[in-house]
């Protein structure tokens, strides 16, 4: 979870259209605090993560053809160019006069030969600036696990960093690093580094351990103290993301980051948009769609829209479906439970979905999003078409599954509110 919504940090200063698109510079990565660190290292080494990259990598390393000059005796010269021929004959000292006057020189040379020649040969050589960047990059995981070593104590936190202290060094003793060099600078404008497969892997683990949380990202920064997180509300913020995607997915829509967070007038500190965020459009037989995403929209009875009849409700996330000339509104709420011990969703997780279905004009449906296994729909009716309550399971690291289970529910839901218009 923290992984990725560090990932989507990172984006916010690296992406052209985003609010916070700028020129940065790079400097050591181990300017954090203690516990983001720990949790991006275990994102890091995740076996899907760098060992993956590492493993590609060692089979698909990136050489380029390098040219080196050699002086040889002219009789072994196998490979000459026009300008090593050039240097032979500016140099008097190294011509020879001949006596063989068959010697394809002769007539060309006026009778003189060179004794050696500079010789054109070409090499596929690793030490390049992408490998460079790959070696340093690894040489500065391994210098921020030995530096927290030295503050952490013993338990679970020491151990695992011991464990990846291990594996850094395993990574860093393969040989062919002894062929690549220090790093010079940051080929951040490599095309390279930015689109060949590993090496972009590379370049984002180091952008997000750079600028992960560098930026002042109100809802997540504010929630880091010490080893004490709030973690219902990154689990918030993470699930929203996670409903973007899946917007994004089912409507093959763009997103630009200034959709769904505002920045301040100095552009330092940024917060996601609440209220109606962002509209997407889907076309259903042949009947065009638009579904306005919203996030942390206030529904209360003085409203002329977006309506509650009893008291004030404000859903974590809603989409507003517009067929024709009817609104529907489909609810979510982010839950995180610390102890979730049968991995199924609470009771009254449901009765709050009641509460937004019963309470809020215009509502077919309001499910729980939670980090359990359980998925559950409970329908008004008995056709299990249009008004439901439920919980959909939504776990960080097995997130690709839970969201097409959601997406699916979501388009069936849009195509079942189709056919009534």
């Amino acid at each position: 979870m923290i992984g990725d919504l560090s990932k989507y940090s990172q984006q916010l200063i690296y992406e052209s259209k985003s609010p916070l698109f700028q020129s940065f510079e790079i400097n050591d990565i181990d300017d954090k605090i203690g516990y983001e660190e720990f949790m991006l290292l275990e994102y890091l080494f995740k076996d899907e993560n760098l060992p993956s990259t590492i493993e590609y990598l060692s089979r698909n390393l990136y050489s380029a053809l390098t040219d080196t000059v050699e002086e040889v005796p002219t009789s072994f010269a196998s490979n000459l160019n026009p300008n090593d021929l050039i240097d032979v004959f500016s140099n008097s000292e190294n011509l020879e006069k001949t006596t063989d006057t068959g010697s394809i020189w002769y007539k060309q040379t006026n009778g003189y030969v060179p004794l050696r020649i500079n010789e054109t040969k070409y090499i596929d050589d690793i030490d390049v600036p992408e490998n460079r960047f790959y070696k340093n990059f690894l040489e500065s995981v391994e210098s921020l696990i030995n530096q927290m070593l030295k503050k952490s104590p013993q338990g679970y936190i020491s151990d695992q960093l011991l464990i990846y202290k291990e594996t850094i060094s395993s990574y860093l003793a393969q040989r062919y690093f002894k062929d690549i060099g220090m790093m010079e600078y940051v080929p951040l404008n490599s095309q390279l580094l930015q689109k060949k497969e590993g090496y972009r892997d590379i370049l984002q683990y180091y952008l997000m351990f750079e600028l992960g949380f560098r930026i002042n990202w109100n809802e997540i920064t504010d929630e880091f103290n010490g080893n004490e997180k709030k973690l219902f509300e990154l689990y918030e913020c993470w699930a929203y993301f996670e409903l973007v995607e899946i917007l994004k997915e089912l409507c093959g829509s763009a997103i630009d980051f200034d959709d769904i967070f505002k920045a301040s007038a100095d552009k330092m500190t940024i917060s996601l948009k609440e209220g109606t965020v962002k509209s997407f459009d889907i076309s259903l037989e042949g009947k065009d769609i638009a579904i306005d995403l919203l996030y942390n929209k206030i529904f209360a009875k003085n409203k002329t829209d977006y309506m509650s009849y009893s008291v004030e409700l404000r859903p974590d996330y809603s989409l507003n479906i517009h067929i024709g000339e009817k609104d529907y509104l489909i609810h979510f709420d982010a839950k995180y439970k610390l102890n979730i011990d049968d991995e199924s969703f609470k009771n009254q997780d449901i009765v709050k979905m009641h509460a937004y279905k019963d309470a809020i004009i215009g509502t077919v449906g309001a499910y729980v999003l939670y980090p359990g296994e359980k998925n559950k729909i409970y329908y008004e009716n008995r056709d299990e078409k249009l008004e439901s309550v439920g919980a959909f399971p939504l776990r960080p690291g097995d997130n690709l599954h839970n969201r097409k289970k959601i997406s699916e529910f979501i388009y069936k839901k849009i195509v079942d509110l189709s056919d009534l218009n």
